[in-house]
Order: C-alpha cells, then structure tokens, then sequence
C-alpha cells in the first residue's frame, strides 16, 4: 500500500466519521409540548371551502371498498379436509349404506382432455385429503390402492385392489 492510498482511505474515513457524528446530533431544538399552528375557517378563502365541501359529499357517495379474502403475503392456506369433500361427492356403484362408509379419502377436482390419434384422452385431476394433487389417466394406479378404470367428461370410476369394490368419483357443479 502506498503512502498516497493510505492517506486516501484515512481522509475518506475521517469524512464519513464526521458526516455520521454531525447525524446524530440535531442542531434543531425539539420541543414536544409546541403546538402546531392551526388555520381557522374563516381564513380559508371561500373557493376552496366550496370544493371541499363538494369533494366531502363525493367522499361519502363514493363505493367502499370490499374486503378481499385474498392475502398476497401467504404462499397457500391449508383447508379443512371437509372443504374437499363438499367439492366433489364420492358415491358407490355397488351401493349399500355399510360401502358408502368406506368411500376413497380422494375427491375429483377436474378433467382434462386433449384429441389423440384414437380420440379424446382424458386424465383426472384427484385430491387427496392430505393436499395432494394426483394426476391419473385410465390404468393407472392412484395411492398404491385404487385403479382407474374409466374416464367420462364429469366422472372417474376407480376399482379399490384390496376389495375389488368400484367407487365413482364426480365433480360437483360450482
């Protein structure tokens, strides 16, 4: 380091040290209990007491503003799993009351479908109620447990491997 640059960094120092010492201090004498001058009405010229008081009754005409539920400082909210459920109803194709009980804890939030050179292919979007997306076509296997075995525009029909027990899972209209 040269003599030339020391002097340099130690000038540019003792600058910065007085520039951050002079901040600290305030040569403004500060008085909390001032009062803060006021203007009275009658010095207000009439032309803008008149737009004031016309801006007054805009002010109270104007709509309010509703308040959103939307939070943009919240990556995602965690629902209830009962939210899901009122989406998208499970109902069982082999029928009784005792194998309504056993309905598949996923929900169908949507269908796709896009033309293949057979037609249309369609692949489910299922939630499970745990948050999870699943996104299955016909054949596949969801949850190591369940087998997709058909896809209509509003439905998916899913055969439990355990039971052999079919369940249909519909969206519901919204």
């Amino acid at each position: 380091m040269t003599f030339r640059r020391a002097t340099l960094y130690l000038g540019v120092a003792a600058v910065a040290a007085a520039w951050l010492s002079s901040a600290a201090w305030s040569s403004m004498p500060q008085d909390p209990a001032a009062p803060i001058p006021s203007v009275a009405a009658d010095d207000v010229p009439p032309p803008v007491l008149a737009r004031s008081s016309r801006l007054r009754e805009r002010m109270a005409s104007a709509p309010r503003p509703t308040e959103s539920p939307r939070n943009p400082f919240e990556f995602r909210t965690v629902k209830p799993a009962g939210s899901r459920a009122a989406r998208a109803s499970a109902t069982q194709l082999s029928g009784d009351e005792s194998s309504a009980a056993a309905a598949p804890p996923l929900s169908l939030i949507g269908i796709a479908a896009h033309e293949g050179p057979d037609g249309a292919v369609r692949t489910a979007v299922i939630a499970t109620h745990a948050g999870e997306l699943i996104m299955a076509g016909a054949g596949d296997v969801v949850l190591d447990r369940y087998t997709v075995v058909a896809l209509a525009s509003e439905s998916v029909t899913l055969t439990d491997a355990d039971t052999g027990q079919r369940t249909e899972l519909r969206l519901d209209a919204q």
